[in-house]
């Protein structure tokens, strides 16, 4: 099993965090 997350509240996901939660939704 592998375990892979991201913490998108991260300050250096600031800039596209709504682009990349729309692809993640889409996908």
């Amino acid at each position: 099993m592998i375990d892979t997350h991201c913490h998108l509240d991260a300050a250096e996901f600031d800039s596209d965090r709504d682009a990349v939660h729309a692809a993640a939704i889409a996908a």
